[in-house]
């Protein structure tokens, strides 16, 4: 299913501010007069603002956003992290570069604390705030926090998950800040890319240019070799998706001065034009129709987004653009005021929306995923805003240090201003503190199946040779009883946290239930215990959690039983953001709607909602009780069929 968590607009690097600013981003020598600068080149040490990466941003923040609250309106928004991944590199690279044609030098240090300075301050503050919010909405979003918070403030969450084994595209119990490992990509990056560029900048341009080909074609082969056996591995590893970090950079070194303004048009302004024009409209595509766990997404389609996120740069740097082209009016409208805004903040939406998205279905999971997708965006917006206006911007100016300085011992105020604001830090030191101690071992859900687990009967070696399965006797025209075992019970993890209560039912009843089972292995299974004599004329499927069924789908199982046996089948409940369970069961109605003869349907969906107190914090595994009222309804479905006198032991 889809999910990802996905991915992240990570690096949201200001690119260097326009002439007209009144503070530069970057600030750089005075530009030259027009006499002094050489005709037919870019005036280099020109203050230039690169119209329409903004834009860019806003566009590849979207993406993601759309893919993570309506995957269906953007299967491959998940892309999106890849836009990011490009302006990275490039934006990093020439950075480096512009440092060394002007000082001599890469001044690294100076470098990395400008990247600690960008990015650190937001991910504290997403993470210290969120971590709180997540122990009052619901404990089990704390399960790992330790581990989390660890992996978030060191940059190394990719490698934390994978080492780990957890897998990025299962979201049915998502971590808070799942979102983070593409900042851990970049940050890395950022961490080895200028020791790499201090040895490159002594070779001639196309040396740089082939080397970054050359690292981005290794990445880009050691994911598609990785992708088919473990494709999480091959999806959030540094070394498998730093592919767009280095066409970014390759780029970069291509183009001669990117981050200058420019006097006269570059040649071939209109085909680059054009160029980007292709390029943004192949992303919009992808964005749209690209599956996130498809045959030829990882590499080939990553590696497509990337080369059109590229072109589109390409297209907009000063020499394309000063010169009307293909690309002009999509430039007008990336450098927008919308656009730009967006874009600016887009590393912070990016850090708030996952983390408010999964305490969101936490507090509310029957929410419509549509006014869910509204209030997730709306309060990403708005803490974005806030963060990039009281803490991002500052810290990045004046310093980290400095400004906590500021904040705690502020001049001109009174000591009791000053008191408050030594309490509320030990209050949000404290409450972090209380959210790691009180973070559970286990979520809900994982105690309720734990719990069916402990239940299992001791597994029995087939016989043989198929026993003799004969009902006991049963009154003329009426069917063999569900009792004994007479019963199959074949399910996923939902029938596994019921399974003590299905036992205590349906004494000598099969029970065979299992973790993220799904439809497709119900006929392996009927055929085997038919096989071995164990299948009984009734047979319970529960496996609608993890499927995502049509109703055709149905008939082989029900031709694998054959015409001697019932089936039951048992509808599934589920948060919305689990679309498929709600198809699934429409599928499931609608079969037993058009076998009524053979097949029953008991509609645990219109139970569950009824007793939400009694489901794990999933909203679809059971606890005691609950398994309890799954049993009664099943019973209560059968004691409902023509000529059942005797339903299990009651």
């Amino acid at each position: 299913m889809s999910s990802s968590v996905p991915p992240p607009p990570s690096e949201m690097i200001p690119t260097p501010a326009p002439v007209h600013a009144s503070i530069p981003a970057i600030a750089t020598p005075p530009p030259p007069t027009a006499a002094s600068a050489p005709a037919n080149r870019q005036t280099s040490n020109a203050s230039y603002r690169i119209l329409g990466l903004d834009g860019l941003r806003a566009i590849g923040c979207a993406a993601v956003l759309l893919y993570h609250l309506l995957p269906e309106a953007a299967p491959g928004g998940f892309l999106g992290v890849d836009v990011f991944f490009v302006l990275s590199g490039f934006l990093i690279t020439a950075l480096l570069v512009r440092d060394y044609e002007k000082l001599g030098k890469v001044r690294i240090t100076r470098f990395w604390l400008r990247r600690i300075r960008r990015l650190f301050p937001a991910v504290a503050t997403t993470a210290f705030s969120c971590t709180i919010i997540a122990l009052f909405v619901s404990r089990d979003l704390l399960l790992g926090i330790k581990g989390q918070l660890a992996g978030v403030l060191t940059f190394t969450y990719n490698w934390l998950k994978l080492f780990k084994g957890e897998n990025y595209f299962n979201l049915s119990n998502p971590d808070l800040f799942t979102n983070m490992w593409s900042l851990a990509v970049e940050q890395q990056f950022y961490l080895f890319w200028p020791l790499v560029v201090v040895l490159l900048v002594l070779f001639p341009r196309p040396l740089k240019v082939l080397a970054a080909l050359l690292l981005a074609t290794a990445s880009t082969a050691l994911m598609g070799l990785i992708a088919p056996d473990n494709l999480n591995r091959a999806y959030m590893g540094s070394d498998t998706h730093a592919f767009g970090l280095m066409i970014g950079a390759a780029l970069a070194f291509t183009i001669q001065s990117p981050l200058a303004s420019a006097s006269t048009p570059a040649k071939g302004a209109q085909v680059r034009g054009l160029g980007g024009t292709v390029g943004l409209i192949a992303l919009l595509i992808c964005f749209y129709l690209a599956p996130d766990q498809g045959k030829y997404t990882y590499p080939w389609l990553t590696l497509l987004v990337c080369l059109a996120a590229a072109l589109v740069i390409q297209a907009v740097l000063a020499p394309v653009i000063i010169k009307k082209t293909a690309v002009s009016p999509l430039v007008f409208i990336l450098d927008s005021k919308p656009f730009v805004w967006l874009g600016e903040r887009s590393y912070s939406i990016y850090l708030w929306h996952w983390p408010i998205l999964v305490i969101s279905r936490a507090a509310a999971p029957l929410l419509n995923p549509l006014i869910n997708a509204l209030i997730v965006t709306a309060l990403s917006v708005l803490l974005a805003a806030v963060t990039y206006r009281w803490i991002e911007n500052p810290m990045r100016q004046d310093g980290i240090l400095h400004t906590l300085k500021g904040w705690l011992y502020p001049i001109g105020k009174r000591p009791f201003a000053r008191a408050v604001r030594w309490v509320a830090v030990f209050t949000i030191i404290s409450a972090v503190i209380a959210s790691v101690v009180l973070a559970p071992a286990k979520t809900s859900a994982q105690e309720a199946v734990e719990r069916g687990e402990a239940a299992k009967a001791p597994a029995s070696k087939a016989p043989s040779k198929p026993p003799d399965n004969s009902p006991a006797p049963t009154p003329r025209g009426l069917p063999i009883q569900p009792v004994g075992a007479n019963v199959t019970f074949l399910g996923d993890s939902v029938m596994l946290a019921a399974k003590g209560e299905i036992q205590a039912a349906f004494p000598g009843a099969l029970v065979d239930a299992e973790v993220s089972r799904a439809w497709p292995t119900a006929v392996s299974l009927i055929n085997q215990y038919k096989e071995s004599g164990q299948l009984g004329y009734w047979v319970v499927l529960s496996l609608a959690t993890n499927t995502d069924l049509r109703p055709e789908q149905i008939d082989p199982v029900r031709q694998a039983l054959g015409p001697d046996h019932h089936l039951v089948l048992v509808t599934g409940f589920g948060p919305t953001s689990e679309p498929w369970i709600y198809r699934t069961n429409d599928a499931l109605i609608v079969y037993a709607a058009t076998h009524p003869k053979d097949t029953l349907i008991v509609r645990w969906d219109q139970v569950a909602p009824t007793i939400r107190e009694h489901l794990a914090s999933d909203s679809v595994h059971p606890d005691q009780e609950g398994a309890k009222r799954w049993v009664t309804e099943l019973v209560q479905t059968l004691k409902d069929y023509p000529g059942v006198t005797q339903v299990g032991a009651s």
